[in-house]
């Protein structure tokens, strides 16, 4: 290899390194991107590089970089972007340009069927043929990845839509539990925000709280609506729900919370409770908030065969299975948010 080459490696290896990156599970398209730059700019030797998504509205937006000194200078390469992408994303090639005197902009198009952006590198020196080849493969790698990561949200938004649709549909059986799910939804993220939990997690609550009851959908509704006392084989056919919710949300791209806090919803604290074989020797936080916040919703709420607690009666029973049912933590944070009218 030429010893003025700017990359001094493997080709093949730094392609694994960064298809293996951009392979990886990520919580958002920005995670993920931003750790693929990371290995790709460290691996290239490179100045800067950056990211940025065709709009219709603005031409191009900033999405993530690395080596970037600030916001300014994204902003700032944004207008050289506007003014140099055309021709590599037209004629699908790289293309570079000059900028403060003797660095390069390298300019690669992100391309699948539909056009996704740019990525920009900055070098000092003049990129090699057989390195134009590497970068031409690693702009493939970024398109392919992006694009499915788009297709995959589409795909989840879809279905989950649908999922919620079941859950309305479970809960119209039944004029006293419209709305269940999405009031243990609100409960379950008052109570993560006031734990002061990372924002992706409240939105696993949130989204827990929705779809904790899905599995209902494979009970009769002779059970669901039943007034009476259930026989204990109606129990055990009841009780399947959350086994049955865990298959239903599969194939959607939810995390392992949001499926654990389906599981585990009606698991008590003590460990108690179903599924008997549950695999854990600790109830984990999200079951433990639902299930907290389910029974709260389902104490506070008219029933065929009862009527609504109060807020404060419903926490008093709360308190009465402290430690053993209910997650004492959550139990006091419970507590504290009716009395500051939270909640």
């Amino acid at each position: 290899m030429n010893s003025n080459s700017v990359f001094q490696g493997d080709y093949v290896s730094l392609l694994r390194n960064i298809s293996k990156t951009a392979l990886n599970p990520a919580s958002n398209i920005i995670e993920l991107l931003e750790n693929t730059l990371r290995v790709m700019g460290d691996s290239l030797g490179t100045n800067l590089c950056a990211i940025y998504e065709a709009s219709r509205s603005d031409g191009f937006r900033f999405m993530c970089g690395y080596k970037l000194e600030s916001s300014c200078e994204a902003d700032c390469l944004i207008q050289l972007v506007r003014k140099h992408a055309e021709d590599s994303l037209q004629n699908h090639k790289i293309t570079f340009t000059h900028i403060e005197g003797s660095k390069l902009l390298y300019i690669m198009p992100l391309i699948t069927d539909r056009t996704l952006g740019v990525i920009i590198l900055g070098f000092n020196n003049e990129i090699h043929t057989n390195e134009m080849e590497i970068l031409a493969s690693i702009s493939d790698i970024l398109s392919t990845t992006i694009d499915r990561f788009f297709l995959q949200q589409q795909i989840s938004r879809q279905y989950f839509s649908t999922v919620k649709s079941l859950v309305v549909a479970i809960e119209a059986k039944d004029v006293y539990t419209q709305g269940h799910s999405q009031r243990v939804s609100e409960y379950s993220k008052i109570i993560g925000r006031h734990l002061m939990l990372k924002d992706e997690v409240i939105k696993e609550i949130e989204i827990t709280g929705l779809v904790h009851d899905v599995g209902k959908i494979g009970v009769s509704d002779q059970l669901l609506t039943k007034p009476n006392r259930l026989t204990d084989a109606e129990f055990d056919s009841i009780s399947q729900h959350p086994e049955i919710g865990v298959k239903i949300l599969q194939p959607l791209n939810v995390s392992e919370n949001v499926m654990l806090g389906t599981f585990l919803h009606h698991k008590r604290y003590d460990l108690k409770g179903y599924p008997l074989e549950a695999g854990i020797d600790k109830l984990p936080l999200i079951p433990a908030i639902i299930g907290v916040a389910d029974s709260f919703d389902a104490m506070t709420s008219e029933r065929s065969y009862k009527k609504a607690m109060t807020k404060q009666n419903a926490v008093a029973e709360l308190k009465l299975f402290r430690g053993t049912q209910f997650h004492p933590d959550i139990v006091d944070i419970v507590e504290e948010l009716i009395d500051s009218n939270k909640l």
